[in-house]
């Protein structure tokens, strides 16, 4: 028993710091984000009703048929990356990465025209003539802003998967240090109005895109003569390759932020739109502000758990997965007490309407228990939706990297890697190989459709329309979604076996392999 005290101890301490390590960057990276266009709507509230609630419109509908879309796709190049960089194959990243930047500046083309012509769709769904009016002017000011964001969500991708991501950090601070004086002088002082504030989002990314991209080039951590070997032409199976990955990870993003996005558009269609779609809007924008937090840690708890799944330690994962859930519990308590302590003052951050003040302080307990939900949740739904792995062919005692298909047994068991000396690293032929989540995950998509679709937003309806409660009634509806979401899936990852998933993930990443290397052959480039 003493013998295990002390082996537990000093684990626990080194889990604890490889988890920070991971989310603290991903955290802020994610806060930042946020923040500058949260900030955005702060500056544009305090010119109006009409000029918040159409900013506060036109930002849900750039982020639900526009961010969303760009993040996602993206997310195909943490598979693609990943295992070419695992398998050092360097040139490999340069062609995925010009791949997925060509499907995502594509994209980028009938999103333009989308939002360029929202204001007949506006119209049609039932919005309010000159709120429809001004989201439109809003959302092509924001154009420059989404055709930046394909271009940053392929390069943070991108050095991700080389382990970069303090670099992606700091220029995100320092972008925003930038973007609130900016914002300020374009709506105030240029008297560019709402419009100042789309136009400040826009520059700002742009801001970012060139740090990152001369970062790219000059920097020696990037491997950039290794991994760009000059301009290549699109494969079409390369893209095909990509999209399979893509669109999944697309959609599950996509799922439940249009959930939540949906209860924006609802709100325009009520009695007082231009009230409760600002009301419903701060609420959004301070859930997304909150949800950084578990969304890093969820970075987290995926990295660490599928990684010590495909270690064959299942002792490891548990381990992972507690330490997160610990995490996670601490700062949700911490968030959720905050915004109750200061339900009565935050509101003055987006409007100084009193009505709107008041209003966000009778609403805000109820944003502060989706807060402490999403802190549970976020983890758990991350550990789940990353258990689909890749193959990273990376030795878990650090002897070699080389290309492997199978792993013996003497790596499977040995004991992880922080529980002994480099000396006593067990001998085996083939290095063990470390596999890493890629988020396709299909009962994760089946929960999401069920809590959201099914339960959410028809309970929404219900309250905010039947009951006339407004926007706090769509938003209760939807933390019932959320609540579902919570139950199922947190049924789901305690009936997971451990044992059997660490089996499962050497097997899958064995032949997930097989199909990335027949690419791999396909052209002497590649």
């Amino acid at each position: 028993m003493a013998d295990n005290s002390k082996v537990w101890s000093p684990r626990l301490g080194i889990e604890v710091k490889m988890a920070l390590n991971i989310a603290c960057p991903m955290i802020v990276t994610n806060l930042i984000s946020y923040c500058i266009i949260a900030s955005s709507l702060m500056f544009v509230g305090h010119l109006g009703e009409l000029e918040l609630s159409s900013a506060a419109l036109g930002n849900s509908l750039c982020s639900v048929t526009g961010f969303t879309v760009m993040l996602g796709l993206a997310s195909g190049l943490e598979t693609l990356c990943g295992q070419a960089f695992g398998a050092k194959q360097f040139h490999l990243l340069g062609v995925y990465y010009q791949t997925s930047m060509f499907v995502l500046l594509c994209c980028c083309v009938p999103i333009s025209l989308l939002w360029w012509n929202m204001e007949p769709l506006l119209l049609l769904i039932g919005q309010e003539a000159q709120i429809s009016n001004h989201t439109t002017v809003y959302m092509r000011t924001m154009i420059p802003f989404l055709w930046a964001s394909a271009f940053i969500q392929t390069t943070i991708k991108y050095l991700q998967t080389q382990s970069v991501v303090m670099p992606i950090m700091i220029f995100s601070v320092s972008t925003f240090v930038v973007h609130v004086p900016l914002t300020y002088l374009l709506i105030y002082k240029l008297n560019l109005g709402y419009l100042g504030g789309a136009l400040a989002i826009s520059i700002s990314y742009w801001i970012m895109l060139l740090q990152l991209l001369v970062y790219v080039v000059y920097s020696e951590s990037t491997r950039a003569e290794k991994t760009w070997t000059g301009f290549v032409r699109p494969r079409l199976d390369v893209i095909v390759l990509f999209l399979k990955l893509a669109i999944p990870s697309a959609f599950m993003i996509i799922l439940q932020f249009w959930a939540f996005e949906l209860l924006v558009l609802m709100s325009g269609l009520m009695p007082n739109p231009r009230r409760e779609v600002s009301l419903l809007s701060i609420c959004l924008n301070t859930a997304g502000i909150e949800f950084s937090f578990p969304f890093g840690l969820s970075a987290a708890s995926s990295t660490r758990v599928s990684n010590e799944l495909g270690a064959g330690n299942a002792r490891g994962a548990k381990l992972a997965s507690k330490v997160v859930m610990g995490i996670s519990l601490l700062q949700a308590t911490v968030v959720a007490s905050a915004m109750l302590i200061l339900r009565d003052k935050w509101g003055y951050a987006f409007s100084s309407q009193t009505e709107i003040v008041k209003a966000v302080s009778v609403i805000l307990p109820l944003l502060a228990l989706g807060t402490f939900m999403d802190g549970i949740q976020g983890v758990l739904g991350g550990k789940y939706t990353y258990y689909q792995p890749t193959h990273v062919n990376v030795c878990h005692w650090k002897r070699s990297r080389r290309s492997c298909s199978k792993c013996c047994s003497a790596c499977m068991s040995a004991t992880p890697l922080y529980d002994l000396p480099r000396r006593e690293a067990p001998k085996c032929e083939v290095p063990e190989c470390i596999l890493r989540g890629c988020g396709l995950q299909n009962p994760a998509t089946v929960i999401n459709i069920f809590a959201f679709y099914c339960v959410g937003i028809p309970t929404a309806v219900l309250f905010g329309f039947h009951y006339n409660k407004g926007a706090m009634g769509l938003y209760g509806g939807c933390i019932c979604g959320s609540i579902t979401q919570l139950v199922l899936i947190t049924i789901l990852v305690a009936m997971i076996d451990w044992e059997k998933q660490s089996q499962e993930r050497r097997l899958r990443g064995s032949g997930y392999q097989k199909t990335v290397k027949k690419y791999m052959v396909a052209d002497k480039r590649l």
